[in-house]
């Protein structure tokens, strides 16, 4: 029952979403949109951030643009309302908050539901999502390489020790904001230390998700003086699990201990704590910012951070309740544990349903409940998937995603086994639902008891 409120929460209807005519809301966020982009003026990244964008409800399956689409081999037609462009929503186009090519047409692209109603946080994540648009032209790669080991135990307990300190620096000024920032450098090499891949795989994703939710922190049209206090707020609030999930008191009071997962939400704290204090200790850093570039690394130069042996970040860590956190994370992991060999159980050693990701897809679910299984793959609790093959839909129980090198899913697997839905060219298992369309089969995989999915004919 409480998996099915999250589902809830995150896919209802265009009018309890929006509370009104979604025409006027659309166009609301567009002019919204275009207004934090001509406040800056192109001063932030040197060009405005404004451009194309469409706003996205796979529950009614409309598209509210904010400029004529031009035409394609979809059979979509667009029509004029009180200046937003409506129509219906094709195959072609990802219903999540990204930036695509459609049409010829580079877009900012956001799920309606989505859209948060709090001024700030939707300012957010209107200025989030239209960095991604100009984000090749900045010259930072999309990427999105997993970082298991924000899963595991010690890389929880040192990030948690990096948050902590990156909130009270950002709290702080003069040399407390320094000494602060120090603390964090060190528990960032700490972790570093231990897992030899992070630094890279955690650069590249500061890049990617890291300065887009910058942009959106700057670009919020907070008072300069609060954006520093608002960001380490949200930082601290997610770090201890307040506030990060709509409904952590009830899993606390539920007793449920299952953690977070941070391996691809870590980005969105450390990536605009790290920029917001080079703003200060180095205004220009954007300048000469690119795909190399490590902010940590620049701003470990602007504080004179080196790990020497007088810095033992066991000791460090004391200052920021780390007796706490590390029982926390104990106690934890045995939740993490049970939880992996589950999905181990379920969707490695059992029978499982095989469905490839090629071309265009959607893949909806919540990043707090992805979960990594080393050597394997990502695992969604809870998934919306559309493809080419029609849309799988799991209420509980996870999904598993093997990946290509650069961090995207290369499938979904679910678990087996499967039997024919009671509407024609579906399937259901425990606790998802396939639909096919198009010209897709589902035919006997390698193993007894496994199915794959694959064109007809």
């Amino acid at each position: 029952q409480r998996l099915l409120g999250i589902l809830l929460v995150l896919v209802p209807s265009s009018v309890s979403a929006g509370g009104g005519d979604p025409v006027v809301l659309a166009r609301s966020y567009f002019s919204e949109a275009r207004t934090l982009s001509d406040a800056d003026g192109g001063r932030l990244w040197g060009q405005p951030l404004y451009g194309p964008m469409l706003i996205v409800d796979p529950v009614t399956k409309t598209i509210f643009a904010n400029r004529d689409v031009p035409g394609g081999d979809e059979a979509v037609e667009f029509s004029l309302h009180d200046g937003v462009y409506v129509g219906p929503l094709p195959q072609g186009v990802m219903a999540t908050n990204t930036a695509q090519d459609w049409r010829g047409i580079r877009w900012t692209t956001l799920l309606w539901q989505s859209i948060p109603r709090s001024t700030y946080r939707r300012r957010l994540l209107l200025a989030h999502e239209m960095f991604h648009r100009i984000q090749p032209d900045l010259g930072f790669p999309l990427s999105s390489p997993p970082n298991p080991h924000m899963d595991n135990e010690e890389g929880r307990f040192w990030l948690r020790m990096e948050l902590r300190a990156l909130g009270e620096a950002l709290l702080r000024h003069g040399d407390p904001r320094r000494a602060a920032a120090r603390d964090a450098l060190l528990f960032r090499s700490t972790r570093h230390a231990i897992f030899a891949e992070a630094a890279e795989t955690e650069r590249q994703l500061e890049l990617n998700e890291g300065l887009a939710q910058y942009t959106g922190a700057r670009l919020a049209m907070l008072p300069p003086s609060a954006v520093s206090a608002w960001v380490a707020q949200q930082i601290l609030d997610r770090e201890s699990e307040e506030g990060a999930d709509p409904i952590w008191m009830t899993r606390r009071m539920e007793g449920d201990l299952s953690p977070v997962s941070f391996s691809r939400i870590f980005p969105y704290m450390t990536g605009p704590a790290y920029a917001l204090l080079l703003d200060e200790l180095e205004p220009d850093w954007r300048d000469s910012a690119s795909e190399q570039m490590d902010l940590a690394a620049r701003v470990a130069s602007g504080v004179d951070f080196s790990q020497s042996a007088e810095l033992v970040a066991e000791t460090r860590a004391l200052a920021y309740e780390s007796g706490i956190v590390r029982a926390d994370e104990v106690e934890r992991l045995g939740a993490l544990k049970a939880r992996q060999d589950e999905y181990r159980k379920r969707l490695v050693a059992g029978p499982v349903v095989v469905l490839p990701l090629k071309g265009r897809r959607t893949l909806l679910f919540r990043p707090t409940e992805v979960t990594q299984l080393p050597d394997v793959g990502r695992v969604y609790e809870t998934l919306e998937a559309h493809a080419t093959w029609g849309t799988l839909r799991v209420d509980s129980g996870g999904a598993l995603s093997h990946l290509h090198e650069n961090g995207n899913p290369r499938d979904i697997v679910v678990a087996g086994p499967l039997e024919p839905g009671s509407a024609e060219r579906t399937f259901v298992g425990e606790n998802w639902l396939l639909e096919l369309s198009g010209e897709w089969e589902v035919v006997p995989g390698k193993r007894d008891g496994d199915f794959v999915l694959r064109p007809s004919g």
